[in-house]
């Protein structure tokens, strides 16, 4: 039985040998192969990045942002509004929707950021 699996180990060796002969040729073809194309690649991708008007790309994108927080306080003005306007149909719900109304207000304020404002919202939901 040992000399068996002496035969087993050295076949087993001589197999791993092939796979990584096989592997290094193989890594070896694809680095020939690709390495150009990736070297071009990487050339063009740099003259395109090169061409990028950075300051221009930076401005229009705090101009989106703005446009965009200035739109969440519309919204939030208008609810505030619905809110403040609603009149209390149940002595509970008073309650409930002062606390909302506080809540958004603390966000208005810059108190609270929308995403803990919206997990009060939601926590005041669960009961």
């Amino acid at each position: 039985m040992p000399e068996k699996e002496a035969n087993l180990e050295e076949e087993l060796r001589k197999l791993a040998e092939q796979a990584e002969a096989v592997a290094n040729a193989l890594a070896q073809k694809l680095e020939r192969e690709l390495g150009p194309r990736l070297e071009e690649a990487a050339r063009a991708l740099e003259q395109k990045l090169s061409q990028v008007d950075w300051d221009k790309l930076e401005r229009q994108t705090q101009q989106a942002l703005r446009k965009g927080l200035e739109k969440a306080r519309q919204a939030l003005d208008r609810a505030l509004e619905e809110l403040e306007s609603r009149p209390h149909a149940r002595p509970s719900q008073p309650d409930e929707e002062d606390e909302r109304l506080v809540i958004l207000r603390m966000v208005y304020e810059g108190k609270l950021s929308p995403e803990e404002a919206l997990r009060l919202l939601e926590a005041l939901e669960e009961y």
